[in-house]
């Protein structure tokens, strides 16, 4: 038996069994992390086909009235936006600004990409967005003041109040 020892002693004096050990520490490492990664990609495709596809539901936004100037809309009353939009004087506008200084179709807000934006639809009198005048298509959050004509609107956060909960 100690004739077998032996020759195990002599494999392991050797500078190449430190080597071999350190490549198994090594090549042991890759294999942990190759392991981790694929466990992640396979998480995260699972997840992927879990979400809804296209730009989803459109969070609840609306606009406050903060000065109705000549128009029809009373301070504070809450106007919901839909997905897209169009905000002017015409009758085809979702939400009709009845001011002179208003253009027929004045201005859009849309819901793409996952955001809120907002765009001049070439009106007379120009959009401000926030004291600016809007010359592109600009992203738009709650908070930010939105001025067509004399009409002043704040952007704000709406959530639908459940029938039940209105009526009582």
């Amino acid at each position: 038996m100690i004739d077998l020892l032996v020759p195990i002693e002599r494999l392991l004096d050797g500078d190449w069994a430190v080597a071999a050990l350190r490549l198994a520490f090594i090549g042991l490492i890759y294999l942990f992390l190759f392991t981790a990664m694929r466990a992640t990609v396979r998480e995260l495709h699972l997840a992927a086909r879990m979400m809804p596809a296209g730009d989803g539901d459109a969070p609840p936004l609306a606009l406050e009235v903060e000065d109705g100037a000549s128009a029809s809309f009373l301070p504070g009353e809450l106007v919901p936006l839909l997905p897209r939009t169009v905000i002017g004087r015409g009758a085809g506008a979702d939400v009709v600004v009845d001011d002179p200084h208003v253009s027929v179709r004045h201005a859009e807000v849309r819901f793409e990409r996952g955001q809120w934006w907002l765009r001049d639809l070439g009106s007379r009198n120009g959009t401000i967005l926030n004291g600016e005048p809007v010359r592109a298509v600009v992203g738009v959050r709650a908070g930010d003041v939105l001025q067509c004509g004399r009409v002043r609107f704040r952007l704000v956060t709406s959530f639908s109040v459940p029938s039940g909960i209105a009526s009582a």
